[in-house]
């Protein structure tokens, strides 16, 4: 079973986090944000609370000791530019950080998870440009307009969507590495 939801029970910011559970032995990818405008050159900083109830290796994916990670990929060769992997086995709320300098040539980002067999609650995601924040998310279905997530499994199949639109939006959501696009009606 592969599951995200709000959970309003458990989470670091009120009024929710995002719960996101697999019990399956493939891994699935989250993204939890959009494309984010970026500079080359520029310093890019990641902050995220995290609790695992599990968070395991899968046989699917070897990679002896590790387990789910956050991730930051770029546009235009869809390489991974950041991953923090995440502590093996049950804990509470922690604080995940990383950065990276965006090479010449790329211009957007875009963050995620990789969900191994696990259950996640993540909350108080944020982006730094050089210091300055240049997106949030605190996973809350009370703030219309924020990515909450696309699910995609390798060959970049897209299995689900759920996006908050402010009224008078609609998403077009194409397979990636296209750009997740909201247009007015």
């Amino acid at each position: 079973m592969r599951k995200i939801e709000y959970d309003f029970l458990t989470w670091t910011s009120f009024p929710s986090s995002l719960k996101l559970v697999n019990d399956e032995e493939r891994w699935f990818w989250v993204t939890i944000s959009p494309w984010l405008k970026v500079n080359p050159g520029s310093k890019i900083s990641v902050a995220i609370n995290v609790k695992a109830e599990r968070n395991a290796p899968t046989p699917a994916r070897p990679a002896p000791g590790k387990a789910s990670y956050i991730w930051i990929h770029d546009n235009v060769e869809r390489k991974d530019r950041l991953h923090i992997w995440l502590p093996i086995g049950p804990f509470e709320w922690s604080s995940f950080k990383g950065s990276f300098t965006v090479p010449s040539g790329i211009d957007y980002v875009e963050a995620g998870l990789g969900v191994s067999l696990a259950t996640l609650w993540i909350d108080d995601f944020k982006v730094y440009q050089d210091d300055k924040l240049i997106y949030d998310n605190y996973f809350t279905a009370l703030r219309p307009g924020k990515v909450v997530p696309v699910i995609w499994t390798p060959p970049e199949r897209i299995i689900g969507a759920v996006q908050r639109l402010k009224q008078g939006e609609k998403a077009l959501i194409f397979k990636p590495p296209r750009l997740l696009q909201t247009t007015k009606v």
